[in-house]
């Protein structure tokens, strides 16, 4: 957990080091000082995400609970760096989504498993898979978006993400989206 928001900080310092890059002497009227703008807030977030983390890792009574507000958090700034330019992506297959859907599948087992039990140790655990398994799934279809045959499909491929409350109760509706967008 705190080695994840470590991660976390040094992701947002290398988005905001690339934002100033590109920011860097243009107007204040550019769409690159927006990226920076919003670089430089997911940066104090994560600061922040880890300052709570070191204090919570002292209380483990709220262990669990910090570990899903991480998750949430870190899945939610993948979300809009899905769209981000600056970042490459790895071609994916039809394959590699459903091993990333079946990864979503697991996740959302120990979830369950984890509520059934109460321990803030599972909670924790099923809380970082399940970001893990998120990422990799948004990964994928960014990846699954470079062989698109169309820039309509292209988008597609990378929305169905963002229509959707994400969260492992809600997975069911994705895979059914993807499945969807990958057979058209």
């Amino acid at each position: 957990m705190l080695l994840n928001a470590c991660m976390d900080v040094a992701k947002a310092l290398s988005n905001l080091i690339d934002s100033t890059k590109d920011a860097c002497g243009k107007s204040s009227d550019d769409n690159s000082m927006d990226r920076l703008k919003s670089s430089a807030k997911e940066m104090v977030q994560s600061v922040s995400s880890l300052l709570k983390t070191v204090k919570s890792a002292e209380d483990k009574a709220s262990r669990g609970t910090r570990a899903l507000e991480i998750a949430v958090d870190a899945v939610s700034s993948d979300i809009k760096a899905l769209d981000n330019a600056s970042v490459g992506a790895v071609s994916a297959s039809p394959e590699d989504l459903i091993r990333a859907a079946k990864e979503i599948t697991q996740a959302t087992t120990k979830a369950v498993a984890a509520g059934n039990t109460a321990k803030q140790d599972d909670i924790a655990a099923a809380g970082n898979m399940g970001r893990k398994a998120i990422t990799d799934m948004l990964n994928t279809c960014k990846g699954a978006s470079v062989n698109a045959e169309s820039e309509a499909l292209k988008t597609q491929g990378l929305t169905i993400w963002t229509k959707y409350e994400y969260g492992l109760p809600g997975h069911v509706g994705v895979h059914v989206r993807i499945s969807l967008w990958w057979t058209t």
